[in-house]
Protein backbone atom coordinates (compact mmCIF):
# COMPACT_ATOMS: atom_id res chain seq x y z
CA UNK A 1 0.00 0.00 0.00
CA UNK A 2 0.99 3.10 -0.98
CA UNK A 3 0.02 6.66 0.93
CA UNK A 4 -1.01 9.45 -1.50
CA UNK A 5 1.91 11.23 -2.10
CA UNK A 6 4.79 9.43 -0.57
CA UNK A 7 6.15 5.52 0.41
CA UNK A 8 3.34 3.72 3.16
CA UNK A 9 6.55 3.79 5.52
CA UNK A 10 4.82 0.62 7.77
CA UNK A 11 4.49 -1.53 4.91
CA UNK A 12 7.84 -0.36 3.40
CA UNK A 13 9.80 -1.19 6.48
CA UNK A 14 8.02 -4.31 7.45
CA UNK A 15 9.06 -5.58 3.65
CA UNK A 16 12.67 -4.27 4.13
CA UNK A 17 13.06 -6.53 7.51
CA UNK A 18 11.39 -9.40 5.87
CA UNK A 19 13.70 -9.23 2.89
CA UNK A 20 16.79 -8.76 5.08
CA UNK A 21 16.21 -11.54 7.52
CA UNK A 22 15.06 -14.32 4.71
CA UNK A 23 17.88 -13.84 2.93
CA UNK A 24 20.12 -14.29 5.92
CA UNK A 25 21.45 -10.94 5.72
CA UNK A 26 22.06 -8.53 8.80
CA UNK A 27 21.72 -4.88 8.88
CA UNK A 28 25.35 -4.23 8.37
CA UNK A 29 25.98 -6.55 5.85
CA UNK A 30 23.28 -3.93 3.83
CA UNK A 31 24.59 -1.07 5.28
CA UNK A 32 27.62 -1.84 3.58
CA UNK A 33 26.18 -2.93 0.04
CA UNK A 34 24.64 0.15 0.36
CA UNK A 35 27.97 2.07 1.42
CA UNK A 36 26.26 3.58 4.38
CA UNK A 37 26.39 3.68 7.96
CA UNK A 38 24.69 0.76 9.88
CA UNK A 39 22.54 2.86 11.55
CA UNK A 40 21.67 4.63 8.22
CA UNK A 41 20.16 1.54 6.73
CA UNK A 42 18.33 0.83 10.22
CA UNK A 43 16.53 4.23 9.98
CA UNK A 44 14.96 2.93 7.06
CA UNK A 45 13.47 -0.25 8.46
CA UNK A 46 12.79 1.79 11.44
CA UNK A 47 10.49 3.76 9.76
CA UNK A 48 12.51 7.13 10.78
CA UNK A 49 14.28 7.81 6.68
CA UNK A 50 12.61 7.42 3.63
CA UNK A 51 14.89 5.55 1.35
CA UNK A 52 15.95 7.68 -1.74
CA UNK A 53 15.22 5.70 -5.28
CA UNK A 54 18.65 4.61 -6.32
CA UNK A 55 18.36 2.93 -2.67
CA UNK A 56 14.93 1.32 -3.03
CA UNK A 57 16.13 0.18 -6.86
CA UNK A 58 19.39 -1.55 -5.45
CA UNK A 59 17.71 -3.58 -2.64
CA UNK A 60 15.11 -4.45 -5.21
CA UNK A 61 17.75 -6.07 -7.76
CA UNK A 62 19.32 -7.61 -4.50
CA UNK A 63 15.94 -9.37 -3.40
CA UNK A 64 15.15 -10.17 -7.09
CA UNK A 65 12.01 -8.35 -6.19
CA UNK A 66 9.63 -5.73 -8.44
CA UNK A 67 10.03 -2.36 -6.80
CA UNK A 68 5.75 -2.50 -6.39
CA UNK A 69 6.09 -5.45 -3.98
CA UNK A 70 9.22 -3.53 -1.86
CA UNK A 71 6.92 -1.06 -1.55
CA UNK A 72 4.19 -2.95 -0.24
CA UNK A 73 2.22 -2.10 -3.06
CA UNK A 74 1.68 -5.56 -4.36
CA UNK A 75 1.61 -9.11 -3.65
CA UNK A 76 3.47 -10.22 -6.63
CA UNK A 77 7.52 -10.49 -5.99
CA UNK A 78 8.82 -10.21 -9.72
CA UNK A 79 7.52 -8.80 -12.85
CA UNK A 80 8.91 -8.47 -15.85
CA UNK A 81 9.38 -5.34 -15.52
CA UNK A 82 9.83 -2.80 -12.53
CA UNK A 83 7.21 -0.14 -12.57
CA UNK A 84 8.16 3.51 -11.43
CA UNK A 85 5.55 5.22 -13.68
CA UNK A 86 4.34 6.64 -9.52
CA UNK A 87 7.11 7.72 -8.78
CA UNK A 88 8.28 11.87 -9.72
CA UNK A 89 11.49 13.59 -8.72
CA UNK A 90 10.69 16.32 -6.68
CA UNK A 91 12.31 20.18 -6.23
CA UNK A 92 12.96 20.82 -2.08
CA UNK A 93 12.13 24.45 -2.53
CA UNK A 94 13.70 27.02 0.09
CA UNK A 95 12.58 26.63 3.34
CA UNK A 96 9.54 27.53 5.35
CA UNK A 97 9.80 28.23 9.35
CA UNK A 98 7.69 26.67 11.44
CA UNK A 99 7.16 29.87 13.26
CA UNK A 100 7.87 32.90 12.53
CA UNK A 101 10.46 33.60 9.47
CA UNK A 102 11.18 34.01 6.00
CA UNK A 103 10.00 32.18 2.94
CA UNK A 104 13.28 31.43 0.01
CA UNK A 105 10.73 29.79 -2.61
CA UNK A 106 12.80 30.50 -5.58
CA UNK A 107 15.70 29.19 -3.82
CA UNK A 108 15.82 25.04 -5.01
CA UNK A 109 18.18 23.31 -2.25
CA UNK A 110 18.07 19.55 -3.63
CA UNK A 111 15.36 16.67 -4.86
CA UNK A 112 13.03 14.15 -3.21
CA UNK A 113 10.89 11.47 -4.60
CA UNK A 114 6.99 11.60 -4.34
CA UNK A 115 5.13 8.08 -5.33
CA UNK A 116 1.71 8.30 -6.83
CA UNK A 117 0.69 12.08 -7.02
CA UNK A 118 -3.14 11.39 -8.56
CA UNK A 119 -2.35 15.44 -9.87
CA UNK A 120 -0.27 17.20 -12.45
CA UNK A 121 3.09 16.93 -10.80
CA UNK A 122 3.96 20.61 -11.56
CA UNK A 123 1.42 21.63 -8.88
CA UNK A 124 3.74 19.64 -5.90
CA UNK A 125 6.94 20.62 -4.41
CA UNK A 126 8.78 20.00 -1.08
CA UNK A 127 9.76 22.27 1.41
CA UNK A 128 11.96 22.60 4.24
CA UNK A 129 10.68 23.15 8.36
CA UNK A 130 12.64 25.49 10.17
CA UNK A 131 11.23 26.03 14.06
CA UNK A 132 9.50 24.14 16.18
CA UNK A 133 6.22 25.62 16.46
CA UNK A 134 4.81 22.25 15.09
CA UNK A 135 6.06 20.28 17.75
CA UNK A 136 6.18 17.66 18.64
CA UNK A 137 4.64 16.16 15.25
CA UNK A 138 6.60 18.46 12.78
CA UNK A 139 10.41 18.94 13.42
CA UNK A 140 12.60 21.19 11.98
CA UNK A 141 14.69 19.75 9.23
CA UNK A 142 11.52 17.74 8.28
CA UNK A 143 10.07 18.13 4.65
CA UNK A 144 6.67 19.13 4.03
CA UNK A 145 4.97 17.68 0.53
CA UNK A 146 3.09 20.26 -0.76
CA UNK A 147 0.34 21.06 -3.42
CA UNK A 148 0.04 24.55 -4.54
CA UNK A 149 -3.69 26.01 -3.92
CA UNK A 150 -4.83 29.54 -2.64
CA UNK A 151 -7.31 28.08 -0.24
CA UNK A 152 -7.91 24.81 1.77
CA UNK A 153 -10.64 23.11 4.19
CA UNK A 154 -10.59 24.22 7.70
CA UNK A 155 -8.44 22.03 9.71
CA UNK A 156 -5.90 21.28 7.05
CA UNK A 157 -2.49 22.09 7.39
CA UNK A 158 -1.28 25.03 4.97
CA UNK A 159 1.69 27.42 3.61
CA UNK A 160 0.69 30.74 4.97
CA UNK A 161 2.00 34.23 3.76
CA UNK A 162 1.16 37.02 6.31
CA UNK A 163 1.46 40.76 4.96
CA UNK A 164 3.39 38.92 1.62
CA UNK A 165 6.86 37.84 3.37
CA UNK A 166 6.46 35.72 5.81
CA UNK A 167 5.87 32.27 5.42
CA UNK A 168 4.01 29.58 7.80
CA UNK A 169 2.76 26.13 7.76
CA UNK A 170 -0.03 26.00 10.64
CA UNK A 171 -3.34 24.66 11.28
CA UNK A 172 -6.28 26.19 9.24
CA UNK A 173 -9.50 26.86 11.41
CA UNK A 174 -12.35 28.86 9.67
CA UNK A 175 -14.71 30.31 11.82
CA UNK A 176 -18.16 32.51 10.93
CA UNK A 177 -16.07 35.99 11.38
CA UNK A 178 -12.50 35.04 11.70
CA UNK A 179 -9.20 32.96 10.58
CA UNK A 180 -7.27 31.21 13.05
CA UNK A 181 -3.83 29.65 12.48
CA UNK A 182 -3.00 26.95 15.04
CA UNK A 183 0.39 25.88 15.82
CA UNK A 184 1.13 22.37 17.72
CA UNK A 185 3.68 23.37 20.17
CA UNK A 186 1.68 24.86 22.98
CA UNK A 187 3.79 27.66 23.46
CA UNK A 188 3.01 29.32 20.35
CA UNK A 189 -0.33 31.37 20.78
CA UNK A 190 -3.07 31.23 18.27
CA UNK A 191 -3.26 34.09 15.82
CA UNK A 192 -6.63 35.43 14.81
CA UNK A 193 -6.84 37.39 11.75
CA UNK A 194 -10.74 39.23 11.43
CA UNK A 195 -11.97 42.28 9.46
CA UNK A 196 -9.34 43.99 7.32
CA UNK A 197 -6.46 41.82 8.43
CA UNK A 198 -7.53 38.97 6.75
CA UNK A 199 -6.35 40.21 3.68
CA UNK A 200 -3.08 40.23 5.02
CA UNK A 201 -3.38 36.47 5.46
CA UNK A 202 -2.49 34.29 2.33
CA UNK A 203 -2.73 30.72 1.84
CA UNK A 204 -0.72 29.69 -1.15
CA UNK A 205 -0.63 25.46 -0.82
CA UNK A 206 -1.40 22.79 1.21
CA UNK A 207 1.01 20.45 3.35
CA UNK A 208 -0.07 16.53 2.07
CA UNK A 209 2.26 15.31 3.96
CA UNK A 210 5.35 15.34 6.43
CA UNK A 211 8.51 13.49 6.39
CA UNK A 212 11.24 13.45 9.12
CA UNK A 213 14.69 13.45 8.34
CA UNK A 214 17.60 12.43 10.36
Amino acid sequence: MIMKGVVEMANLQDRLKSLRKENKYTQEDIGKFLNMTTSGYGYYEQGKNKPPLEILQKLASLYSVSLDYLLGNDDVRLKNEIKIDNVVKLPVLGSVRAGTGGWAIEEVIGHEYAFNLCADTSDYYYLKVKGDSMEPRISEGDLALVKKQSDVESGDLAIVLINGDEGVIKKVIKRDDCLELHSFNAYYPVRVFSGQALQDVKIIGKVINTTRHW
